[in-house]
């Protein structure tokens, strides 16, 4: 095991009028643990079948992640799964 993935779950409740929407709200999160396993493309690929099991199965339906200002490496892992996710978005319209 080099690392490991999470989805922290949580349920939020919107108002829009006089309805009340569920949203389901999960924290992802991402730690490559063994230094030699970074930039090999594992991060990636496990929150990919994360994010994917996550709107799939646990049926979430808005996906946070908080990243810290000096983690470069993970910062560019979500802007990458961002842009995955708004082509994927776009395709579907």
């Amino acid at each position: 095991m080099v690392g490991d993935t999470n989805l922290f779950l949580q349920d939020k409740g919107e108002e829009e009028g006089e309805d009340v929407l569920q949203v389901q709200v999960a924290e992802a999160e991402i730690m490559i643990a063994e230094e030699g396993a970074r930039g090999k493309g594992m991060g990636w690929e496990a929150m990919c079948i994360m994010l994917w099991y996550g709107a799939k199965k646990l049926g979430i339906n808005l996906f946070e992640a908080k990243i810290k200002v000096s983690k470069c490496s993970a910062q560019s892992l979500f802007i990458r799964l961002l842009r995955q996710v708004l082509l994927f978005t776009r395709c579907l319209c």
